[in-house]
């Protein structure tokens, strides 16, 4: 996908979709926004395009929510229900002035960037018209070099989507969190469960006066943790799996017998698979959890 860009700084810019058009200013963006009228469809037996049950009930309670209490808030959502959009359709149709997303991967930050840029989304099951602009998303890839640098990404920007890890290095000064802060009045935080505890708490303190949604899949941390913040909304795994939000599983067995070669095995049989699927125009990626590999594994990940 291709975007108009620009830079503040050496990596740091925003991207707006349209690259036949100059980027707006981030208040003309918001004012579309507040004079248009949002929809929610929901997908039915005879509705193929529209929200699924678990979006709206998540969107639902977020407004709800929001009417009553601007504390941390925690929404529970199994992985492939659609939390992006649930996220991107509370944006706009709120409207938040000025919306910071941080996200555990840089690969995350990307693809929801994306997903921001274009409200395809919400733009085929009828969400939304053609009088919402979409939004300017600010790109927060490193330190900026100054104040100044992140007061005019921000300025500029509609929504800021950034890496936990960046904004708790020591870098990124506590000048820098304060402006973000303070110049955002919601904050999203996605994969929650991703965050430790004292890592967390520590950004918190930051924004105590900014709303704050946190999605997870689960209300668990990796370090054992609960996630903070009153859980608003959880959708059960079980009924995700009764409305058919996941496919089936293709299980295929492999027979190693030399235990230094059995994690080879799996990748190579992984790699077969994902050759066969993009022979047969299936545009498939394959992801792999690796904890440690070993001198002639490493090689051979390096040969291909």
């Amino acid at each position: 996908m291709e975007y108009k860009i620009k830079k503040f700084g050496e990596r740091n810019c925003i991207i707006y979709h349209k690259i036949d058009r100059e980027i707006p200013e981030s208040k003309h963006v918001l004012e579309t926004w507040k004079n248009s009228t949002f929809s929610y469809p929901k997908i039915t037996a005879n509705k193929e395009l529209g929200f699924r049950s678990a979006q709206l009930g998540a969107i639902y309670a977020i407004k709800s929510h929001w009417t009553i209490s601007s504390h941390s808030a925690t929404v529970v959502m199994p992985t492939g229900t659609g939390k992006t959009e649930v996220m991107i359709a509370t944006v706009i149709s709120e409207p938040c002035q000025k919306t910071c997303v941080m996200v555990p991967s840089d690969l995350l930050r990307k693809q929801t960037a994306e997903r921001f840029c274009t409200l395809r989304k919400l733009r085929e099951i009828g969400a939304i018209n053609d009088c919402f602009e979409n939004p300017i998303v600010g790109m927060l890839l490193s330190t900026p070099k100054d104040l100044d640098e992140l007061k005019q990404l921000i300025d500029k920007s509609n929504v800021i989507i950034t890496t936990m890890s960046l904004v708790s290095r020591k870098k990124f000064v506590q000048n820098y969190i304060t402006m973000l802060s303070s110049m955002c009045d919601t904050l999203i935080i996605d994969e929650a469960h991703h965050v430790p505890a004292k890592t967390w708490s520590q950004i918190k303190s930051y924004f105590t006066n900014t709303k704050c949604l946190q999605f997870t899949a689960t209300p668990y941390r990796n370090d054992g943790k609960k996630i903070d913040g009153d859980i608003i909304y959880s959708f059960p795994l079980s009924l995700a799996q009764q409305e058919g939000y996941f496919k089936p599983i293709k299980f295929y067995p492999l027979f190693e017998f030399d235990e230094d070669r059995k994690d080879l095995s799996i990748a190579k049989k992984a790699v077969a698979l994902l050759d066969e699927d993009i022979k047969n125009n299936l545009a498939h990626l394959l992801l792999g959890c690796v904890e440690k590999l070993n001198n002639s594994n490493f090689k051979y990940f390096k040969k291909q």
